[in-house]
């Protein structure tokens, strides 16, 4: 019999992937796989709780051999009886310690609870017909152990009725062969029972929704965290590739003109901090018009995005290189005097040279004038100071016919 729809529950990481349907009967879900994932999150609260139990009942039960020696004395009964008690005991223990190796989860573990509640209450049936009690003695007892089976030993309702059906069966059969109650006693014993009983079903079964509703709860709060932290992650990544496409030229890939003055002025503020030379080398290609003109846009893209990996290929560790606009490029050079700088744009020309642009019919080759200027130690010259000699050494290079290292 099926209850009310609860939503979501969620699977692994809380991930909400199946709706989820409380049994009126049993409380629990009626989908496998919800039925599953609650095992999967209480199974070691349930094995810790099945152990805890075993370890208690083992000596609680054993401790009855005191009223079995009030009753029967030191008698062959009384070690019968003692002999039983301690089988109960050795074997909570041993089950005990061997699930402490051997862990299992749901539904095995409620399986062994099966096994654990016929080995007691099968014990407890062979000490009655030796413990020479009486029928209001031993019913107490009775109560007991369903109310244990019910509450204190973790199972599913199914394996706590049958061990309870057999209980009942057999406590009901012994009683009728070895220690028959007066008809009187009966009605009451048969109420009290039944009131027992409808309590523990009730009970367990409201506990076993509540339990359910709380790992509901728990998934939805689970997926809630994910879906949170996926956010989160992807705002941050979202932030970063704006942070990046700010200072990047989308183009060449190349800091933009923007982020290369910003890492520029903060290594002229270290050079005349540390007393270091400084120069900085400006580039621009030689008639770039013409290949949008002649090429297209989508040429002079090719050419720029050339330039852009022939100054990757020469640059040091240090140096920063930045597109400043159109066809034109800049490069500081931290700690290079003036000559060193002449070196390092030679070479720049040479790679910027070597370039080959493939396109339909034809193959282009590049040509680049490139303007030189330092800042020697100690001299306090502007970021943009040292860029204006750069680029007056450049226009000076364009005059004197091109392809060529001014400065």
């Amino acid at each position: 019999m099926n209850g009310e729809n609860t939503g979501a529950a969620g699977g692994n990481g809380g991930n909400l992937s199946y709706a989820v349907t409380l049994s009126r009967w049993s409380g629990e879900f009626v989908d496998p796989a919800a039925e599953a994932a609650f095992g999967a999150h209480v199974g070691a609260a349930e094995l810790r709780h099945f152990i805890i139990a075993l370890f208690v009942t083992g000596p609680l039960y054993f401790a009855f051999v005191i009223s079995d020696h009030l009753l029967l004395g030191f008698s062959a009964l009384f070690w019968i009886n003692a002999a039983l008690r301690f089988g109960v005991l050795a074997f909570c223990w041993g089950l005990g310690w061997w699930l402490l190796r051997h862990p299992l989860h749901p539904p095995q573990l409620y399986r062994l609870t099966l096994l654990f509640f016929f080995v007691v209450l099968g014990n407890a049936l062979l000490l009655y017909p030796v413990s020479q009690r009486e029928f209001l003695e031993i019913y107490p007892g009775l109560l007991v152990m369903m109310v244990g089976a019910f509450f204190f030993i973790p199972s599913t309702l199914n394996h706590r009725l049958l061990a309870t059906a057999f209980a009942v069966a057999a406590l009901g059969i012994e009683t009728l062969l070895f220690f028959p109650p007066p008809p009187h006693q009966l009605p009451l014993a048969v109420l009290f029972f039944v009131v027992t009983l409808i309590f523990c079903v009730v009970t367990s079964v409201q506990h076993a929704r509540l339990r359910r509703f709380s790992f509901i709860d728990s998934a939805h709060s689970r997926h809630l965290t994910m879906l949170l932290q996926q956010e989160v992650g992807l705002r941050r990544q979202l932030e970063e590739a704006a942070r990046v496409q700010a200072r990047t030229d989308e183009l060449t890939g190349l800091p933009n003109r923007r982020r290369f003055f910003e890492l520029a002025e903060r290594e002229r503020e270290r050079a005349l901090r540390y007393d270091a030379p400084l120069a900085v080398v400006m580039l621009d290609l030689d008639h770039f018009k013409e290949v949008n003109d002649s090429h297209g846009h989508a040429a002079g893209d090719q050419v720029l995005r050339a330039v852009g990996d022939a100054c990757r290929d020469v640059l040091r560790t240090n140096d920063i290189v930045g597109r400043l606009g159109g066809e034109e490029f800049a490069v500081l050079l931290p700690e290079t005097s003036l000559e060193g700088a002449r070196q390092f744009a030679a070479r720049l020309r040479q790679a910027i040279a070597a370039c080959r642009i493939g396109l339909p019919g034809t193959e282009l080759t590049l040509t680049a004038t490139l303007g030189v200027a330092a800042c020697a130690p100690g001299e306090d010259l502007s970021l943009d100071e040292l860029l204006a000699r750069a680029d007056a050494a450049l226009y000076r290079g364009k005059a004197a016919g091109r392809n060529r290292v001014e400065g």
